[in-house]
């Protein structure tokens, strides 16, 4: 079957011959080649159905599900007990691994066999649980199929991780005895290959010269929302994240995290929900009163094979960004779990006898009522490990309702495509510099906060200058530079200045600030001057 398929492929079978002779695949003995992404495969998002049974198909999900490394036998011989005849037989993967024993010898007509002893062929086999993406069924509950993983593959992904698995689709029905009958069979994905998207791997791409820079992207972001200029950047930065960082071999965190507290009514939760529909993978949303530890970080579960572990919306969220509604609402416990995964970007588990770390390198954006916080979790360090933390109050002014009125009641043409568009163009973007003069605003600014005499001890720490170096970072990406300038830095200290985390170095209005249409409420060099002359610069 192997020559046929590689009769259909002249190019794929000369390279082989070129390359490799009979004797090197003679020398390697007990051989696998795998294929993915072959023209003749099926590919989808969504779980196989049954018209892929018996087809190679090309999967794309999340695992949610691994179970625990076991040995099987995966063929044996049998003897003929009259002539001695040896028959070679594998195991059924529709029958759930069963050998099926001879039933007559071809020589002699005989119905009796034995197992010829040390000739079993064993190898490693593991079976994991894969979800179909959620962009790909919005609205509805993400179905799963179960996936099994056989020599080299045990182990090549752990859970959450976004794959890409080729495969055999099949039916596995149960082993039948005399006791039981059954008509119900399950999805089986026997793996061939299976690829970990985003492991090692980093897109350069050359965006200015594709992309119309002319519109702001954050005027396209929720326009139905008027104002809030400077919160709808900081949600786009915070997905876009820094990007990774060539030059930095500390592996300092390049994820940022955003907390948005308010009034009820000043659209936080609808803030979230239009950052969720942006992001079309990676992108998890929960409540805080219906998510537990175990829901957040990741849970132990028996089988009849053994225990499995199951990752949490931090661990189903690495890669990208996780958002929490009613942040308020999350117990103590789940409050721990964020301690580490917020900072660390791990998840450390030691449950049921297993012993492991995940990862959670995901951006976190919550938002909570500001009456429910108390002074206890905001002067926690839990709220130290969040970039910036924005307050939003439904104040009573009649100028500003006016203007708000008008802004309401306009028609927004949305071009949801656009930003998009636009945010995975960022999201592709390597920052590789960054300007001597941005840097040296950017620590300027820093021990600026270190030197005030009344600060937040728990803030005006080193996470506020990785916090501004991010923000820099981020900025940059969304103007699609691979390059920070000081336009980067002063919008990254005029976030922190609006953010409450900071003490403002100059007096401002917050509420009125991040009401604003726009960020820059004068033209940018007398912002920059200011900036300047009050860092003494």
């Amino acid at each position: 079957n192997m020559l046929k398929l590689l009769n259909r492929f002249p190019v794929m079978q000369s390279l082989l011959t070129e390359n490799y002779s009979t004797a090197t695949f003679n020398q390697l003995g007990n051989t696998k080649l795998c294929f993915d992404s072959l023209p003749l495969m099926t590919h989808t998002k969504t779980v196989p159905s049954l018209a892929s049974i018996g087809k190679l198909v090309q999967f794309e999900g999340v695992v949610v599900r691994m179970g625990a490394v076991r040995m099987r036998v995966s063929g044996c011989q049998f003897v003929c007990d009259q002539c001695a005849s040896v028959y070679t037989a594998t195991a059924d993967e529709r029958q759930g691994g069963l050998i099926p024993k001879p039933l007559i010898c071809q020589s002699c007509r005989h119905t009796k066999f034995t197992a010829i002893n040390g000739s079993e062929v064993n190898e490693d086999v593991q079976e994991v649980r894969v979800q179909e993406m959620l962009a790909s069924q919005p609205g509805a509950i993400p179905k799963s199929v179960v996936c099994g993983l056989r020599g080299p593959l045990v182990d090549a992904c752990q859970p959450g991780d976004h794959v890409i698995i080729c495969g055999l689709v099949m039916t596995r029905w149960p082993v039948v005895t005399k006791k039981t009958r059954t008509a119900v069979c399950d999805f089986y994905i026997l793996v061939h290959s299976v690829l970990v998207v985003g492991r090692n791997t980093i897109v350069h791409r050359n965006i200015q010269s594709s992309t119309d820079q002319s519109v702001d992207p954050v005027l396209l972001f929720s326009p139905e929302l008027y104002g809030l200029y400077p919160l709808k950047l900081a949600i786009l930065l915070t997905m876009i994240s820094a990007g990774p960082n060539t030059e930095d071999s500390s592996k300092t965190r390049q994820n940022g995290h955003l907390l948005i507290l308010g009034d009820p009514g000043t659209g936080k939760s609808h803030l979230l929900q239009a950052a969720h529909r942006l992001l079309t993978k990676r992108s998890v949303m929960v409540s805080g009163t219906a998510v537990s530890q175990a829901g957040l970080g990741a849970t132990a579960v028996r089988e009849p094979t053994g225990w499995s572990l199951e990752p949490g919306a931090l661990v189903m969220a690495d890669g990208g960004v996780l958002f929490i509604d009613e942040f308020d609402g999350l117990g103590r416990d789940s409050m721990d779990v964020l301690h580490e995964a917020l900072e660390q970007q791990s998840v450390s588990i030691a449950k049921a006898g297993m012993v492991c770390t995940l990862q959670t390198r995901c951006s976190l954006i919550a938002c909570a009522n500001d009456y429910a916080v108390g002074e206890d979790l905001l002067s926690s360090p839990l709220c130290s490990r969040f970039d910036l933390i924005f307050v939003l109050k439904d104040s009573f002014k009649a100028n500003d309702d006016c203007v708000r009125l008008d802004g309401v009641f306009k028609n927004h043409h949305v071009m949801a495509n656009q930003l998009i568009d636009h945010v995975q163009r960022a999201k592709s973007i390597v920052v590789t510099e960054c300007d001597p003069h941005a840097q040296s605003l950017i620590s300027m600014y820093y021990q600026h906060q270190r030197k005030q005499d009344i600060r937040a001890m728990a803030r005006t720490t080193i996470r506020l200058l990785e916090s501004l170096i991010r923000l820099s970072r981020a900025h940059a990406r969304l103007c699609l530079r691979d390059r920070v300038c000081v336009l980067d830095a002063i919008a990254a200290i005029r976030l922190m200045e609006l953010s409450m985390q900071s003490r403002p170095v100059w007096s401002i209005d917050g509420d009125v600030g991040l009401w604003a249409d726009r960020l820059y409420p004068c033209e940018y060099e007398v912002y920059s001057e200011e900036v300047s002359k009050r860092l003494g610069i």
